[in-house]
């Protein structure tokens, strides 16, 4: 694949990542020129993950917190997906920030927002098994600003009348060993407590207050870390508010419903009315004239770490680096 090659209507523009399907491009539709993301994956992979993950995509685009789908298809060589182009990613936007990482006063609006992200997705049937702060990404401009991506490992955890599905004796160890759930390392079967325990891990890798195993290579020392800190203790360091939110994810059984409403209460409860929502409101960049500015990118430092949203033209004028 090269840019300017077209499949269906979409024109390959540049290639902004890749993922264990293959690669993501940005396109241009050639109907309104409009950019978009495309995944692109082998028609001859075994897993066909992105055939999956577009089959959950197109299932939840009643939630603001997907991103929208826009088309898919494939030649005789490859399948893609094409969908809404976003912007960074959480762990990419906070290793950008002045200090490095998202500061109390932030904290809680952010967690909460990542939040209603998982509870949409529980909402529609499935759990992620590999939520991280690298799944997180930004919307520039909408009333949702914060995205969940990447479905390729996700399952669903109800059956076809709406019984949650029993645990299997034994389950794989599945996702990103930083930030899974202790039953991971144990291959005991996942379900959303499991999301959550893995959402309030991400929360504390992007805060000051970190992860006792963030540096761990052993894996099976990061199992003996996470039995050693408790959730609940963890997140003790930030509030008594984040601390409740952990005990109320502890206290949940494989089959249990979470109270999303009653962790949504105890995060807002630590959210300051005075200042703005996210703190890469108030970061100023040097940007060209006339560089977008979205509703949840007043200054334009979201698109500054996105050089996939400007155009040749721009790119050549553009003072951030």
């Amino acid at each position: 694949m090269k840019p300017g090659t077209q499949l269906a209507y979409f024109e390959l523009d540049s290639r902004i990542g890749e993922g264990g399907f293959g690669d993501v491009w940005k396109v241009i539709n050639t109907e309104d020129m409009t950019p978009c993301a495309m995944k692109i994956e082998p028609v001859n992979s075994k897993r066909a993950t992105l055939r999956f993950e577009a089959a959950i995509l197109k299932k939840m685009q009643g939630s603001k917190h997907i991103p929208r789908y826009i088309f898919e298809g494939s030649d005789e060589k490859y399948y893609f997906l094409v969908e809404e182009l976003l912007g960074p990613n959480l762990s990419n936007l906070t290793a950008h920030l002045p200090g490095k990482i998202i500061i109390l006063p932030f904290l809680a609006k952010l967690a909460d927002e990542m939040l209603g992200c998982v509870e949409d997705f529980h909402r529609y049937g499935y759990i992620h098994r590999d939520i991280k702060p690298q799944n997180f990404v930004v919307r520039l401009d909408g009333d949702c600003p914060i995205c969940l991506i990447d479905y390729g490992i996700s399952k669903l955890y109800v059956s076809a009348n709406g019984q949650h599905l029993d645990a299997r004796d034994r389950a794989n160890a599945i996702g990103s060993p930083i930030y899974a759930s202790l039953g991971t390392h144990n291959r005991t079967e996942l379900s959303r407590r499991d999301d959550l325990i893995s959402l309030m891990y991400s929360v504390l890798a992007l805060s000051q207050f970190s992860l006792p195993w963030i540096a761990e290579p052993n894996i099976t020392e990061i199992g003996s870390l996470k039995e050693k800190y408790p959730l609940s203790t963890l997140l003790a360091q930030i509030s008594p508010q984040f601390e409740q939110v952990g005990e109320h994810i502890e206290s949940l059984g494989f089959s249990d419903t979470p109270d999303y409403a009653l962790m949504h209460r105890l995060l807002q409860q630590g959210i300051p009315q005075s200042s703005p929502p996210f703190e890469w409101y108030d970061i100023t960049v040097d940007l060209e004239e006339g560089a977008p500015r979205g509703s949840n990118d007043p200054t334009g430092f979201l698109y500054s770490l996105c050089p996939y949203f400007k155009t040749q033209e721009k790119k050549q004028n553009c003072n951030i680096q």
